[in-house]
């Protein structure tokens, strides 16, 4: 079963896609409007899409499922400082097998490193 948090992180997701077509159809709306409808553009592509990209990767590591599932071929890294703060927020206070401590956020970017460079046991901070 997944924890509240899962459910809570699957929920922005949903809302940052929704956030994401409402900017596409003002862009459209906008259109004669070339100021506008370019900020539009920019943050929907700028902001928009980073926030789901690091959302929908945050998602991916807290459920187990290896990076090279999720981007086959990314032409950049994901930001580690940002994936690391969305995994705070969304993991299990309460779990045990996420280590919580004086080291932790060392531990956990060590952990997301292992996992976007696809080695063995990245996910072992998931596993009982």
């Amino acid at each position: 079963m997944k924890s509240m948090s899962l459910y809570q992180l699957k929920v922005k997701l949903k809302l940052v896609d929704n956030e994401s077509k409402y900017y596409r159809h003002a862009e459209r709306k906008y259109k004669s409007d070339e100021k506008l409808r370019k900020q539009f553009h920019l943050h929907r592509v700028l902001d928009t899409r980073s926030k789901a990209r690091h959302l929908h990767l945050a998602y991916a590591f807290l459920r187990g499922l290896p990076y090279d599932r999720i981007e086959h071929n990314p032409k950049t890294k994901p930001n580690l400082y940002v994936l690391k703060a969305i995994i705070k927020e969304h993991s299990n206070n309460t779990d045990p097998r996420m280590f919580r401590g004086k080291g932790w956020d060392q531990n956990i970017l060590n952990s997301i490193m292992n996992w976007i460079n696809g080695a063995e046991n990245s996910n072992a901070h998931l596993q009982s």
